[in-house]
């Protein structure tokens, strides 16, 4: 009898229908594909922090809105973590809070505030935005850090001021003096220039210090210290640092920001229009090329050009984000996948809840659920660090670590699902008598088919499976599809194959 091989591409595609889908993965949560094979992503376990000499579970008792990780001079792994309320400090098994006297907390959820006809700039809502008309978003929290030296510096949404921290010291966050107020973000250019974002309350004005200074801002013919105010009708949201540039984000547009000395230190150019940044956080770098969600796309910008990328999960995503809540919405890079996350509020949650990640390597699309408010790469540290809306902190990527699937229920269980599958044009029955699994443990996953007659008639399962070689089934159908999911951790899943006996038309 025939063997036919479901060696399906890797990803998952969210066309109109499933049967759209055919031949493709359709749905599925937790998998990634990787080196040839379908796999789990890694476990994760709390991160744990010492409490009277014993080791406790870390948490930091609100949902994180930024997350950084730094070495200081001594190559000593360092995490700062912001909330809504605070701003906190973690290295060798100690968390302290670092949050700044008089500092002015933010919102840990969005609002819409209301206003008479007439109130607010015409066009000032985002199209597509949800919001009645004259309806203004007030922004949950964001906190932006970055680097100087082994110096944290810091800026949060709610409070505006710039902030730096000496981790010799062991203060709180410290106030730059001379620094502007009122600003949207804070970055430090490769050339080590501490830039302002939304200076002074402008929402299109950048600001720096002299170089190497946190604290000489007022520009004077011996320093290099100076403002510019970008052109264009959007407002700041966010700027990164690439390794030559640094790119600046509004809501409309993308700028960049390169170091030309003299009298004018810094010149700017616009690199890209209709692709602005939807969320302050939901933008991330690795080496030059840099990803981010818009308000109805993904883009990608590679030290030369700014392109949209091509999202096979597009409509799900978009048509399913709580845009009331996307100033949430937070990136991670895992750049030892070659990967890209965007973690983000559903339209049935006020959290995080979902994900969509991209493969930058393969092109590749796959979409979950997990509860995740912010997250950074590994590299300072051994693992990814990500924060849960409780405040939980965990490590991640951790080679047979527990998922919480356990204790949390059936949608933190890793599957994939395809869409149907068909021989020649779809109009001959197939008997399927056996599966034939290809995988790296034989039972790390459970295999249910599904069959129908038609893309609209009601589908026949078998199974759940516990695959071994080779696992029989009886089914018939014009259609087939395939659901694997978690069994055992450790599992990679190859090409299977299914024994099919060819039918007639009836």
């Amino acid at each position: 009898m025939p063997y036919i091989p479901l060696k399906l591409p890797p990803g998952i595609v969210r066309p109109g229908t499933k049967y759209d889908a055919r031949g493709r993965w359709y749905d599925g949560s937790l998998v990634r594909w990787h080196e040839g094979a379908m796999k789990a992503i890694g476990g994760w376990r709390p991160l744990q922090v010492l409490v009277g000499g014993a080791a406790a579970d870390l948490s930091l008792g609100a949902a994180a809105r930024g997350i950084h990780s730094w070495r200081t001079n001594s190559q000593a792994p360092n995490i700062a973590f912001g909330t809504a309320e605070n701003a906190y400090h973690y290295a060798n098994g100690t968390l302290t809070d670092i949050t700044p006297a008089g500092f002015t907390p933010g919102n840990d959820d969005a609002t819409v505030v209301y206003g008479n006809y007439g109130q607010g700039a015409y066009g000032a809502g985002s199209y597509g935005s949800g919001l009645a008309l004259f309806g203004t978003a007030v922004e949950a929290q964001s906190w932006s850090f970055d680097s100087f030296g082994q110096f944290l510096v810091a800026c949060a949404y709610s409070d505006g001021k710039l902030y730096y921290w000496d981790p010799t010291g062991g203060d709180p966050l410290v106030q730059m003096a001379g620094s502007p107020e009122n600003c949207k973000g804070v970055v430090v250019t490769p050339e080590r220039f501490v830039v302002a974002l939304g200076a002074d309350g402008d929402a299109r004005k950048i600001a720096w210090a002299d170089q190497e200074s946190l604290t000489d801002w007022t520009a004077t013919a011996e320093n290099q210290a100076g403002d510019f105010t970008l052109t264009g009708s959007g407002q700041i949201m966010a700027a990164r640092r690439g390794r030559s540039e640094t790119l600046i984000w509004t809501d409309v547009d993308l700028y960049v920001m390169r170091f030309i000395g003299g009298l004018l230190v810094y010149a700017f150019q616009q690199v890209g229009s209709g692709c602005g940044l939807a969320a302050r956080r939901a933008v991330g770098v690795a080496g030059g090329q840099a990803f981010w969600l818009s308000d109805n796309g993904f883009f990608t910008y590679n030290e030369s050009t700014v392109q949209a990328l091509p999202c096979e999960v597009h409509d799900y995503v978009f048509g399913d984000i709580n845009r009331v809540q996307r100033s949430k919405i937070a990136c991670e890079m895992r750049t030892s996948f070659n990967e890209v996350t965007w973690y983000y509020p559903s339209a049935a949650s006020t959290e995080n809840d979902r994900y969509v990640t991209y493969n930058y390597a393969t092109g590749a699309w796959s979409i979950g659920r997990l509860a995740r408010t912010a997250a950074v790469d590994s590299g300072v540290t051994a693992r990814p660090i990500a924060v849960a809306p409780n405040g939980k902190v965990y490590e991640h990527e951790v080679v047979g670590g527990e998922y919480p699937d356990h204790a949390g229920g059936a949608d933190l269980v890793p599957y994939a699902e395809s869409g149907p599958i068909e021989i020649g044009a779809g109009d001959n029955i197939m008997h399927i008598r056996e599966i034939v699994p290809d995988g790296k443990t034989v039972g790390g996953v459970v295999a249910t088919l599904y069959a129908a007659m038609y893309p609209t008639a009601a589908e026949r399962s078998q199974g759940p499976f516990n695959a071994a070689n080779p696992t029989p089934t009886r089914l018939a159908g014009r259609q087939v599809r395939l659901r694997v999911e978690q069994n055992e951790t450790g599992w990679a899943l190859g090409t299977l194959r299914l024994e099919i006996v060819p039918g007639g038309r009836r």
